[in-house]
């Protein structure tokens, strides 16, 4: 059993219940094949933002060796593909992905 996540920063407080009514058997081939539609520069952001959701633009620049504009144009698509959430400021927000 899944245990909720709690977030938090000066402007939000987050809480992140698990569905216990989520059966994976039926969506772990969704989930596949919506990973297999994903370039290797998605793929990467995601599971950046996975395990660092405050992560900037810039760190990711810093970390991957992407260009910024290769940055922002993948956060634009994740973002419209609702793959990736931008949650709370520009300054002291995070990311929420969504599989």
């Amino acid at each position: 059993m899944q245990n909720p996540l709690f977030r938090s920063n000066n402007v939000e407080f987050t809480v992140t219940l698990p569905n216990l009514n989520f059966k994976a058997s039926e969506n772990e081939a969704l989930s596949e094949a919506l990973n297999e539609a994903l370039s290797d520069n998605e793929k990467l952001l995601l599971s950046l933002f996975t395990q660092n959701p405050a992560l900037t633009q810039k760190g990711v620049t810093e970390t991957t060796g992407l260009s910024r504009a290769t940055v922002q144009r993948t956060i634009k698509k994740l973002s419209d593909m609702g793959r990736l959430e931008r949650s709370g400021s520009k300054k002291y927000g995070s990311w929420i992905v969504r599989y």
